[in-house]
């Protein structure tokens, strides 16, 4: 009943209203005055990032609709997010990395390349701190802590094929484990789905409990179906972007089966990909560990430092590991 009154204040905006070039005023008073059961109406912005306005009509103390004034065209032929720039390279963006951090590092370096944006974050003061912070306070991370330390100790002494073998069986099994535990189906003879089964998992209810609800006024807000489709809701909210862009990178490349991308976990483990120990597919597989953080803790901020003699001890060793590869190369 909910989405048929939407869809009839929907219709009378876009078949007659939307090209009359009204004003926020008149466009209220004729809504008013087509649907005479609409008590609490107004023009605001919605999304959580980007700001569209948007007609907010208020059906009851729950629930809010949301009708956005530009078109699913229009806002789709707005500016490509940073998850779409990135996927475009066949990258993905760092969680835990606010958006103001990565877009310094690319306008300081003056670069579009975002090699220089991994080497520059993931360095061994991150990994270290992330170990003994946010990894460690994540329940289904406890098992593979030292996996993961190793997975970095490998790839630090410039082991970059080890390193890449373990870490992709360390995002397997926290994938597995995490659909497990929320009784998520997956294909369980297979490598794809349980990654991907993860983040959309997390990318929906993301969607549907925070995006989609206003919390000032504890209300939740329905948007015309036309809207509820990816690739205009990555528009409107960061999260989102970050939540399709590992989705699809699952999809396109690292999980693709008879893709060619340098960094393919079929390709890798069934032994004909040669070519894939480059030290930036570690970083690259290293952000799909932390989109697992992400969504395993459903919390985008990395945790503090509890033991700090732990984390300098583990800083001290990395810091060691790379001068011994250096020695080396």
């Amino acid at each position: 009943m909910g989405n048929k009154i939407l869809n009839s204040y929907y219709l009378y905006y876009t078949s007659v209203l939307k090209d009359r070039n009204l004003s926020e005023d008149q466009l209220i008073l004729e809504m008013k005055k087509r649907f005479i059961d609409i008590t609490m109406i107004g023009i605001r912005d919605w999304g959580r990032t980007t700001r569209f306005q948007s007609i907010n009509i208020r059906k009851d103390d729950r629930v809010e609709y949301i009708i956005p004034l530009q078109s699913p065209k229009e806002m789709l032929e707005y500016h490509m997010t940073l998850g779409e720039r990135f996927l475009k390279q066949k990258w993905v963006f760092p969680p835990f990395i606010t958006m103001g951090t990565i877009y310094r590092i690319i306008s300081e370096n003056e670069v579009e390349d975002v090699d220089i944006l991994y080497k520059s974050i993931y360095e061994t003061k991150y990994f270290a701190s992330q170990l003994t912070s946010t990894y460690r306070k994540i329940k289904l991370f406890s098992n593979y802590l030292y996996l993961i330390e190793e997975a970095i100790d490998c790839f630090l002494l410039g082991k970059n094929a080890g390193a890449i073998t373990l870490l992709l069986t360390i995002i397997e099994g926290i994938a597995r484990d995490f659909c497990e535990s929320h009784s998520l189906p997956y294909n369980k003879q297979g490598s794809t789905s349980a990654f991907e089964t993860a983040v959309r998992y997390r990318k929906e209810n993301w969607r549907d409990n925070f995006l989609l609800f206003e919390y000032q006024n504890n209300l939740k807000q329905i948007i015309p179906d036309d809207y509820m489709v990816d690739e205009i809701l990555v528009k409107v909210d960061e999260a989102m972007d970050m939540f399709v862009s590992f989705e699809k990178y699952g999809l396109d490349y690292l999980y693709k089966s008879g893709s060619d991308f340098t960094l393919n976990r079929h390709s890798i483990l069934h032994g004909f990909n040669r070519d894939y120990y480059i030290s930036i597919n570690f970083f690259r597989l290293f952000s799909c560990l932390e989109m697992l953080a992400v969504v395993v803790s459903n919390n985008f901020m990395a945790k503090d430092i509890d033991d700090y003699n732990e984390t300098l001890r583990i800083l001290n060793k990395f810091q060691l590991l790379e001068a011994i590869a250096s020695i080396d190369s």
